[in-house]
């Protein structure tokens, strides 16, 4: 994610982190821009734009509904299980219909086991229940009967995003996606709604709600995305912004010390986190936080889960 946010920055973006959307900014039948909210300082201030993108995920719906516009979502909570080894180096994966417990992942020094689908009311905090880890569990034995005797880091949950009105949530749901102009809809102006879709196909969501906000804003210059490639993990910093705190990715600050005999005492094991590194992930973040730093470091995220580091 953070080499896609890195690559908008290079081309003009600005990236507000800590940043919540109170509501859509609405002038007659225009959508002019967003009421915003610094969460860190609880500062309000309005942004104006030519054309809103409501890009939201799971709370698209909650966004849209602020400028009048009812989005029929559905969502869907997957809980996922975190195991503290890599026990492979390809995916496991049941060849049948999707179901719970289908699919082993490995993810850097951890493995991921997952997941379930449970339709919930609404996109917030959504967390694992003791029926879905147990269950998860036997299914899990089934898939690879090795997990009986591996150790269980941690149990987490997210939400499926769904847009398919009528239909509501479940395994049988579609994941495609929709791009709404709420102008031809809803007679709101200079407003889209990209909605539902995954994470493999977000490059192509992407470029359907892009291809019509360049048609509206009269910008004929032809996509350079396929010829133009992301910044290396490397050369990739955390997002910084005046009104915003920086939340950079696992490899800034981090992957140009690791092995390096001068870079000081290591902190976090797992992770190969040395002192210097460390240091230099907190001083690029604009707000030091222990949650931001842990972010920005992946610090105590790894399989002894900061036993050793904090």
């Amino acid at each position: 994610m953070m080499i896609n946010v890195q690559g908008a920055i290079e081309r003009g973006a600005k990236v507000l982190t800590s940043t919540k959307v109170e509501r859509l900014i609405v002038e007659g039948q225009k959508v002019r821009g967003a009421l915003v909210k610094d969460i860190e300082s609880g500062e309000l201030y309005s942004i104006e734009a030519e054309v809103v993108i409501n890009a939201a995920g799971p709370w698209g719906g909650l966004v849209a509904a602020t400028a009048g516009v009812n989005l029929e979502m559905a969502y869907g909570k997957g809980t996922l299980l975190v195991y503290s080894q890599r026990l492979s180096n390809h995916v496991l994966n049941r060849l049948r219909l999707p179901g719970d417990g289908d699919i082993l992942v490995p993810a850097k020094t951890v493995s991921l086991l997952g997941t379930t689908d449970l339709p919930v009311p609404s996109p917030e905090k959504p967390k694992p229940t003791g029926g879905e880890v147990e269950s998860l569990l036997d299914l899990g034995e089934e898939l690879a009967p090795a997990l009986a005797n591996r150790r269980l880091l941690r149990a987490f949950a997210g939400v499926r995003p769904l847009y398919n009105p009528g239909q509501g949530a479940g395994r049988g749901a579609s994941r495609g996606f929709a791009v709404i102009d709420h102008e031809k809809e809803h007679g709101l102006s200079g407003f889209y709604s990209v909605v539902g879709g995954k994470l493999t196909i977000y490059r192509l969501m992407a470029e359907r709600v892009a291809d019509l906000t360049a048609a509206r804003l009269g910008v004929s210059t032809p996509c350079s995305t396929k010829d133009v490639c992301l910044p290396a993990l490397t050369e990739a910093s955390p997002p910084q912004d005046e009104g915003g705190s920086s939340e950079g990715s696992h490899a800034d600050g981090i992957s140009s010390d690791r092995g390096n005999s001068d870079g000081g005492t290591l902190i976090c094991e797992c992770e190969l986190l040395d002192k210097k590194a460390l240091l230099q992930a907190a001083r690029r973040l604009e707000r030091l936080t222990p949650g931001a730093l842990m972010r920005n470091t992946r610090l105590a995220h790894g399989p002894c889960q900061g036993t050793t580091c904090i």
